[in-house]
Parts: C-alpha cells; sequence; structure tokens
C-alpha cells in the first residue's frame, strides 16, 4: 500500500487538523479517510498482519469511545471496539510475536484491572494472557523478541520477581519457537513454517545456496496462515 503511519503531539498537518495520529499517501500528502480522533498524544504504533493497527499514547479516548493508554485501530482509523486493554499508565513498547501475541511494557501496574508491574502480555482480543507475569520491580522501555522465542528487556528495574537484575535482562520463552524450511520435491516452491513464539515478520526474502558461500536470490515471500512461501516458478515465469 505505501501508506504512512505518522503519531507524536501535533494537531495538524498541512492545515488540516489531526490530532497526534495520520496516515499519509506514499507521497507525503494527508490521508483524508483516515482520521481516529485521538484525544491525547500518541507514542508509538505496531502495525499487525491483518493491517489492524495498536496505538499507544498519553490519551484517555478514541472519538467518543474510553481507551486508556492503548488502542486498536482499524486499518481505515476507526476503533476496534472488541479491543479493549484498560491499562493504568502509559506504554512505552509494543511488540508483536508469531502467535498474535502482543507484549507490551512501560508504566504500568495494573491490566484489565489485573496485577501486572511494568510488563504484561495480551491475547489477540487485547485480553489479558494469565501465564506470564515476570513482576518487574521498575519500569520497562524496551522489550526485544528473539528468534530463539526468548525476550530481551532493558528499562529502570533492579529486580525481576525478586531476582536481582540491573536494568538489563532476558526472559525465557513461554512456548517453543519452532521454523523450518520445507522445499517441494521439484524444488520449485520455499515454504518458511514458523510458530510459537518468535518475533513477527513484516518482509521476507527468499535466496538459495549448495554451499552456503554462494548464494542466489529467488524474491520476495508471500505470507502464508503459517508462515512465508514462494513459488519460483511463477516469480521468474520459467514453467512451461
Amino acid at each position: 500500500m505505501g501508506k504512512i503511519i505518522i503519531c507524536g503531539y501535533f494537531t495538524q498537518i498541512s492545515g488540516q487538523a489531526r490530532n497526534y495520529i495520520a496516515r499519509l499517501n506514499s507521497e507525503g500528502s494527508l490521508d483524508n479517510e483516515f482520521n481516529p480522533k485521538v484525544n491525547g498524544s500518541v507514542f508509538l504504533t505496531a502495525v499487525q498482519p491483518d493491517g489492524k493497527i495498536l496505538i499507544a499514547g498519553m490519551f484517555t479516548k478514541i472519538g467518543d469511545i474510553n481507551r486508556n493508554y492503548l488502542a486498536r485501530l482499524n486499518e481505515d482509523g476507526t476503533l476496534d471496539t472488541f479491543f479493549n486493554p484498560d491499562v493504568n499508565n502509559t506504554i512505552h513498547t509494543i511488540t508483536l510475536d508469531k502467535n498474535g501475541k502482543i507484549l507490551i511494557g512501560g508504566i504500568f501496574t495494573l491490566v484489565n484491572g489485573q496485577a501486572r508491574n511494568y510488563i504484561a502480555r495480551l491475547n489477540s482480543d487485547g485480553t489479558l494472557d494469565d501465564i506470564f507475569n515476570p513482576s518487574f520491580n521498575g519500569i520497562v522501555h524496551n522489550i526485544l523478541l528473539q528468534p530463539d522465542g526468548k525476550f530481551l528487556v532493558s528499562g529502570y528495574f533492579s529486580a525481576i520477581s525478586g531476582l536481582a537484575r540491573s536494568n538489563f535482562a532476558r526472559l525465557n520463552a513461554i512456548e517453543p519457537a519452532i521454523q523450518n524450511i520445507l522445499i517441494s520435491p521439484d524444488g520449485k516452491n520455499y515454504k518458511w513454517v514458523r510458530k510459537g513464539s518468535m518475533p513477527e515478520v513484516y518482509d521476507v526474502v527468499f535466496e538459495s545456496s549448495s554451499n552456503g558461500i554462494n548464494w542466489v536470490l529467488l524474491g520476495n515471500g508471500n505470507r502464508i496462515e503459517e508462515g512465508w512461501d514462494i513459488d519460483t516458478c511463477q516469480e521468474n515465469c520459467v514453467c512451461p
């Protein structure tokens, strides 16, 4: 689509009212159809594979509907009314995993009325993941999900669940990160299957090598339900 989502403290784009979030067309002009009407600054956004947009900031309403610090927009900018985690303070980081789970970190201590100290994991519908509860004693600024499903976390903390950790730590994976490359018998279709607690990816390029040194570009991958694939017959147009 090539469109660009921007967020911050602004209230106008090219003289037109846009409160703290806007979408631009690929050449920089304002997308007139996208106007969520957020009532406070937006710090960060994350686009899910289905095109829905997670936003976090200092807001308490989207349009006339209450949403505290975290919300999800449909692709057209309207509010996803089914998603309402009800966080009690600001969020500094959002990370998505392959299972559709949403990791958040920040200043909050409650999610959906339940205690979660500075870090939490949400299910894809915005409900709280009851299994994940590391209990940090200070602010979480960044979460990085590794390919093996483990989490790198940084911030202003000195303990996690009572164990001393100074501002940086790694958490074990909750579910195993599983991935595999499948190649069709004729060698023309490649599939990268991805499951479990591993980071979501948004662009994949396939390459092939017979010796691990010299690589041949196959082309851009296509997103499928369980990962990514490429049909080199269609990509290179060499099939009879």
